[in-house]
């Protein structure tokens, strides 16, 4: 019996010395290698492009806050800024009008933001010579536009509604302007005039106050404006300016329409009539000097609350470096912006049609026209989305890590609405576009034990 203990005895003493023997002979893991990345550049963009009676104008100096940048063979150009604020933006070329806007990057927006803007140039009118002493009693002189950059916007109702909705060009005036001057108004050594229809170019933004969003906000954009030379020449009595009803068939209400000039002082546009009627096929209003004149129509805009769009991503890297201790370093970490915006449903010919039944294709086209420009007025540039290859940051994944980054647009819906007056009666034709405002950048590090599965991480 005793033989017998001492030989269970030995047996558990021998498995317990081989175990602490096998225990003993395994390595022990290797710490990781730890590396510290330094945290993503702040960077925020504007991106902009320059045209011409809608065609890119390449070799433009464009002055943005105190930096020059020269436009490519696309027209385009590019800042890249370290800080939020409103950026002055400046184009001035030899016998075309200056152009002076700003985009807004907003206090508390989201790095890697982009704003961008289109700028239009027009060609200057060769000037009129109006001389009261050729002139009879009574006699009114009409002065027209003859900008080169002009020749094919429309001068008259009968030019109305020509072009079909695919093929508008947002950044054109929607009709010409022009002045008609009484012999009686002239100084006695008359005057050479000159009329530029223009489009002001926007302010640029993806930000809206927030006691604005997702509320109907009215805005008055111009249908037309112009700039009258000599600037600042007082009449002894009123002149008419005038621009053709861009809506044949069609008329708006009285309170959606207002006058408004450019202060020479604070370079802004100042209210000057609160309507405007149409008087037949034109609308027309008097004025007393010259300055930069703008026919308005209001229309009411619907900003979203900004939101993350994740059905859209625009990078992603996954490096699996849960079992090694090594560091991996310089990983690129890269995606692909999304800048503008672009129609939710391109088909505005259908949505009008809809809600004008029975009307004539050159109504349809005429007011499809006249949204795609006042679109165009609300965001700041031409409707179209780029797509810019970008590196957020150039990262090191530690030892027993798993990183995993990705990035999705952030984006704001814009609602415009515009009233017309078809068969006596209000009707309310409303757009949509999505606009891209920014990205949003996430880098997530997943910690793992060796030898054991599972771990634990979270977001950097």
């Amino acid at each position: 019996m005793e033989s017998g203990v001492k030989v269970i005895a030995f047996a558990l003493l021998t498995a317990g010395l081989t175990t602490a023997c096998h225990d003993h002979d395994k390595p022990a893991p290797q710490e990781p290698e730890i590396v510290e990345t330094k945290p993503a550049a702040t960077e925020y963009y504007i991106q902009g492009n320059v045209l011409s009676g809608g065609v890119a104008k390449a070799g433009v100096k464009v002055t943005v806050g105190t930096t020059d940048y020269t436009t490519n063979a696309e027209g385009e150009f590019e800042a890249k800024l370290e800080a939020v604020g409103t950026y002055a933006i400046k184009v001035s070329e030899t016998g075309f009008l200056p152009v002076e806007t700003a985009a807004v990057i907003a206090e508390g927006a989201a790095n890697r933001t982009t704003v961008k803007v289109t700028l239009t140039l027009t060609e200057q009118s060769a000037p009129t010579t109006v001389d009261p002493s050729q002139m009879a009693d009574g006699e009114t002189k009409e002065v027209e536009d003859n900008s080169p950059s002009n020749q094919n916007v429309p001068g008259n109702e009968n030019e109305m509604g020509q072009t079909n909705p695919d093929d508008v060009d947002e950044t054109t005036p929607v009709a010409k302007m022009s002045v008609d001057v009484p012999k009686e108004s002239l100084p006695d050594e008359g005057a050479n005039i000159s009329v530029t229809t223009f489009v002001p170019t926007p302010e640029a933004s993806t930000t809206v106050p927030k006691s604005e969003e997702g509320k109907d906000v009215a805005k008055s954009t111009p249908m037309a404006a112009a700039h009258f030379e000599p600037s600042g020449l007082e009449f002894k009595a009123p002149v008419t300016i005038s621009i053709p009803n861009p809506l044949p068939n069609l008329k708006l209400r009285a309170e959606d329409t207002n006058l408004t000039y450019l202060d020479p002082v604070s370079n802004k546009w100042v209210v000057q009539k609160e309507t405007v009627l149409a008087e037949g096929a034109v609308y027309t209003a008097k004025v007393s000097h010259f300055s930069a004149y703008a026919i308005n129509v209001k229309t009411l805009l619907n900003v979203s609350a900004e939101t993350v769009s994740e059905s859209e991503m625009l990078g992603y890297k996954m490096v699996d470096n849960s079992e090694k201790p090594e560091a991996v370093r310089d990983v690129a970490l890269e995606y692909t912006e999304k800048s503008g915006w672009e129609y939710t449903n391109k088909d505005l010919a259908g949505i009008v049609s809809a809600k004008l039944p029975g009307a004539d294709a050159k109504t349809i086209n005429a007011v499809v026209e006249l949204l795609k420009k006042q679109m165009y007025l609300q965001m700041g540039s031409a409707s179209g989305v780029t797509s810019t290859a970008r590196l957020y940051n150039t990262v090191g994944v530690s030892g027993y890590r798993l990183m995993t980054y990705t990035c999705f647009p952030k984006l704001r819906t814009y609602t415009m609405t515009l009233n017309v007056v078809y068969n006596g009666a209000t009707v309310e034709i409303k757009v949509q576009a999505k606009h891209y405002t920014g990205v949003q950048n996430n880098v997530r590090e997943q910690v793992f034990t060796p030898g054991h599965s599972g771990g634990s991480g979270g977001s950097v």
